[in-house]
């Protein structure tokens, strides 16, 4: 059987052009094991998953649920605008949401980093690779100066995807910089493919000056994505 295999393996790399290819890790009776486990449960593997490695990495899951709430709540404003209607958007922020700080583990110095190099290369039965991919993007992007060089690795049409599920999640984070039991304050958002205008509770932002400061450097960063981030 191993002759006619690597013939067939040879021809289909000489009709696809194909010049290098990678065995999967797993396999697709893993896969059908892990799909038929969560129908048991009622439960998706991946949320499995993202729970065990918020325990593994000693993840404050409380303040990971309220930034979880407020993105949801954003995309749910913003999906018309930006074309986020996959159900995948939403399950994917609310991943990405859940393991954010999970490079804290590591170090607090560019712990997005860490936990992206964590989410790319971990073993997280029922995800598949590009899944596990955007993940890590996503949380490697989440704070500070973003590294444009990191969405390169997202294809279509996750490509137009990625760039506004990344605003959402780190606007979210933001606005939980306190760390505080309450939720975000009640936002009126307008936007655009290319503008975003928060629209705070009047004497908000002038209660929260940190806040405020932090919206402003975040609205130069957010202009490596081409987008206007103005706030009152």
């Amino acid at each position: 059987m191993y002759p006619g295999g690597l013939a067939v393996l040879t021809e289909v790399f000489e009709a696809l052009g194909i010049e290098v290819m990678q065995p999967a890790e797993g396999a697709l009776r893993e896969g059908l094991l892990w799909d038929l486990l969560g129908r048991l449960t009622d439960e998706d593997a991946r949320d499995r998953s993202v729970r065990g490695f918020q325990y593994r990495f000693h993840v404050e899951t409380a303040h990971a649920e309220r930034v979880e709430a407020t993105a949801l709540e954003f995309l749910a404003q913003l999906q018309d605008t930006w074309s986020l209607h996959d159900p995948e958007c939403a399950d994917l922020l609310g991943w990405a949401a859940r393991l954010h700080e999970v490079g804290l583990d590591i170090a607090h110095a560019q712990h997005q980093l860490h936990a992206a190099y964590l989410l790319r290369n971990a073993d997280l039965a029922g995800f598949s690779f590009d899944q596990q991919r955007r993940l890590a993007v996503l949380v490697g992007a989440h704070r500070r100066k973003i590294r444009t060089e990191l969405l390169d690795d997202v294809h279509e049409p996750w490509a137009k995807r990625i760039p506004y599920l990344l605003v959402i999640l780190r606007l979210a984070v933001l606005l939980h910089r306190s760390r505080g039991p309450g939720p975000a304050p009640a936002l009126e958002i307008r936007a655009s493919r290319r503008k975003l205008r928060l629209g705070f509770p009047p004497g908000w932002l002038e209660s929260h000056p940190l806040t405020r400061a932090d919206l402003e450097q975040e609205a130069r960063y957010l202009s490596a994505l081409d987008l206007k981030l103005a706030f009152s």
